[in-house]
């Protein structure tokens, strides 16, 4: 069997920096924590600044095994507020080249056990070249319900992200030489003209939580039993189209006059779950999780329409205390799509004095999603079976003081990859 691994072994000291009349603590261990300090050389952007980007560094995430390259997985949702007093934030900021930002937010109870939050963000850049524009608008509202025994969530997301593409500039080499340079950016010849992408992602859901016990003695011991149960609606899409004015594109299958590729998904989620709780002097807690995931698919890209699901049961243990923390967390799909798949983590993190030891293991095996084994575009196109992934990494980290030495070992079974024609392929 073909795999490939990764194995960082590095040892550092936190730094400080003096930035922007600031002061800016780097943890120099973390490699994220280093390169976002220079937020040029962690990511590739696919536009002007605040456009969508990806990273270009090694994450296990990235390997695709559970995210999509199609579709934007991050879709956050704000909290719930129980305030006495209304709250209102605005902000406005705009750039020397037509960057503009708007943000608002606000909150407030509505009767003694209901409240609501509102929150709206809306990002836009011309770029700084032509077909280079960005434009991403994000609304987020919730209603919450607390009652002593019963809590509810009604919270909606609607994500919506354009942004053009124009391919890189037609000939670099005006760089090179400084008399044929235009002064403006906006003058130079692009490889796209009038190309772009429309992103949509949005998430209709409710949570309810009912406690069966709850009780708290003399001593300050605390337990509590519940069980909780979330319904969701997610509907996502992605459309990209361009003109073919130009030899940019050497496969054409669907139409040679223009590209309308569009893919979408929407999925009914429901998870259910038993949770117990049980904190003694507010040192030891522990936390248990026992419950069932479902999600039913309907896929739809171009000439595509199928429909899948997946049913999967859980666990989640964790103890703390005031000198260790453990954690185990496992997954088995019973049935659908993924049938078999399974996901297993063992944490253990030991305080002694000034030392701090922290250790983890993960193992995954897991089906590749649908849209890489099946893909119909008009400059690309694939139908390829794909065997399960097998992922394990090992971290461990030991902290004395301000001195941290660590070590991560990532091994990647039956890695899937685009080639150099951009084809998806595995080893």
């Amino acid at each position: 069997m073909k795999y490939i691994f990764l194995l960082i072994l590095y040892i550092s000291i936190n730094t400080t920096y003096t930035y922007s009349q600031g002061v800016v603590n780097l943890d120099t261990t973390e490699l994220i924590s280093l390169h976002n300090f220079e937020n040029t050389k962690h990511s590739l952007s696919f536009g002007s600044l605040g456009s969508i980007n990806r990273s270009l560094q090694f994450n296990q995430s990235h390997s695709y095994i559970n995210t999509s390259p199609f579709f934007d997985q991050n879709m956050q949702t704000i909290n719930s507020y129980f305030i006495t007093k209304p709250i209102l934030d605005a902000m406005y900021v705009i750039g020397t080249n037509n960057e503009q930002y708007f943000s608002i937010f606000h909150t407030q109870k509505i009767a003694q056990n209901i409240s609501y939050a509102l929150l709206y963000n809306k990002k836009s850049s011309d770029g700084y070249y032509v077909n280079q524009a960005t434009k991403h608008n994000n609304f987020q509202a919730n209603i919450s319900l607390r009652k002593l025994n019963y809590k509810a969530k009604l919270f909606y997301n609607n994500n919506s992200l354009f942004f053009e593409h124009n391919g890189g500039i037609t000939e670099d080499s005006v760089f090179i030489s400084d008399e044929n340079i235009p002064r403006d950016r906006m003058l130079l010849d692009v490889n796209l003209e009038d190309s772009y992408e429309k992103n949509k992602n949005q998430f209709l859901g409710f949570n309810q939580e009912f406690y069966l016990i709850r009780k708290t003695d003399s001593l300050n011991k605390k337990s509590s039993q519940k069980i909780n149960f979330n319904l969701a609606l997610n509907q996502k899409s992605r459309f990209y189209f361009d003109s073919i004015i130009n030899n940019s594109f050497s496969t054409s299958v669907l139409d040679s006059n223009s590209t309308n590729d569009t893919i979408s998904q929407e999925q009914l989620l429901g998870k259910i779950y038993y949770n117990v709780q049980l904190i003694k002097d507010s040192l030891r807690i522990t936390n248990v999780n026992l419950g069932f995931n479902s999600n039913l698919i309907n896929h739809e890209n171009n000439l595509i329409d199928t429909s899948f699901y997946n049913i999967s049961s859980f666990i989640n243990f964790s103890l703390s205390d005031s000198s260790f923390d453990f954690g185990f967390d496992a997954s088995y799909y019973i049935s659908g799509y993924k049938k078999d798949d399974f996901d297993f983590k063992l944490s253990y993190n030991l305080r002694k004095n000034k030392f701090n030891i922290f250790t983890q293991a993960l193992f995954q095996n897991v089906t590749p999603l649908y849209e890489l084994q099946r893909y119909i575009g008009n400059h690309n196109y694939w139908n390829i079976a794909l065997n399960k992934q097998q992922v394990l990494s090992l971290f461990t980290q030991i902290e004395y003081k301000d001195y941290k030495i660590s070590t991560r070992y990532n091994d990647v079974f039956n890695p899937i990859y685009f080639d150099n024609n951009v084809k998806l392929s595995q080893t």
